[in-house]
């Protein structure tokens, strides 16, 4: 019974950790765009979609900030309007993986020399 459920448990980190990579800079476009709504304050942004992108972002950088030189007074407005813009004016980068995409927004931005 124990060994099913470890076998059972590795799969389902080893099945989840191969989906990450499904979710790449295409998957951003749609949920960047209500972000970018949220920001003007229009009255027809999906909320949802929205934190879905700084959740996303934030997620990412939480995960990987030891990669990072962003300054000490670095915020959370800071990071968004990066990986807004980096997604934005690279349109030939959004078939890569997301996590990525928005690491290499922030080197870009904060790299350490």
């Amino acid at each position: 019974m124990f060994r099913r459920i470890f076998i059972g448990l590795t799969l389902a980190v080893v099945a989840n950790s191969a989906s990450a990579y499904f979710y790449n800079g295409n998957d951003l476009r749609e949920p960047l765009k209500e972000y970018r709504k949220a920001e003007r304050e229009d009255p027809n942004t999906d909320y949802t979609q929205a934190w879905n992108f700084r959740g996303y972002v934030y997620g990412v950088y939480d995960a990987t900030d030891s990669e990072y030189c962003t300054p000490r007074d670095f915020g959370g407005h800071q990071l968004m309007a990066v990986v807004a813009k980096y997604i934005e004016d690279n349109p030939q980068l959004w078939s890569k993986p997301a996590d990525e995409l928005v690491g290499s927004a922030i080197k870009a931005a904060f790299p350490c020399d």
